[in-house]
Order: structure tokens, then C-alpha cells, then sequence
């Protein structure tokens, strides 16, 4: 389904989103901020059809102390799906 990719700050994270945006690469998820893991992140999607989530801060487990959890949502804030990638977007991210 997708890969992510970690960064080290936060701003990393946005200018990647605002290179998404200027260049019409295609998103699948607009920039949020996950419930389990707290990574802010957003999800490009690749000519491939593939998702690559790229974020910042995610929640280090600690395998002494982690402990199973349920959620009643994936994220805290953002995140909202795109419902179609923009005509041309695809063809645009590979040349």
C-alpha cells in the first residue's frame, strides 16, 4: 500500500508538501497528523500507483513499556483523502 519515509524536522515535511503542490505531483493524503504514531505526515502518491507517506516525529516504542492500543480514527487532524489525482499530474511528476 505505501512506504514512508521519516525526516528530520518538521520543516522538511512542509517544504516537500509545498514542492508537491507547486509541481502537481499527486497526493493521496493532505498533510495530518496520525492518532497511534503522532507523525505529522502526508502521502504522495508515485507514477506507479504506490503511495510514499512522508512525516516527522513519530512516537520512538519502546518495547518495554508499549503496550496494545485501539483507535476510533486514523488521525487527529488532516489527513483527508484526495478524491482523484488531478488530470496530467502523473504524467507531469515524471518528466
Amino acid at each position: 500500500h505505501h512506504v514512508m519515509v521519516e525526516v528530520q524536522s518538521f520543516d522538511d515535511v512542509g517544504m516537500a508538501y509545498d514542492l508537491c503542490m507547486s509541481r502537481n505531483i499527486p497526493l493521496s493524503m493532505t498533510l495530518g497528523r496520525h492518532v497511534n504514531d503522532r507523525m505529522v505526515s502526508f502521502y504522495a502518491r508515485t507514477p506507479s500507483g504506490f503511495d510514499i507517506e512522508y512525516g516527522w516525529d513519530a512516537v520512538t516504542v519502546d518495547d518495554d513499556t508499549w503496550t496494545v492500543a485501539q483507535y476510533d480514527r486514523p488521525s487527529v487532524w488532516g489527513h483527508q483523502m484526495v478524491a482523484q489525482t488531478p488530470p496530467g499530474a502523473l504524467e507531469a511528476a515524471t518528466t
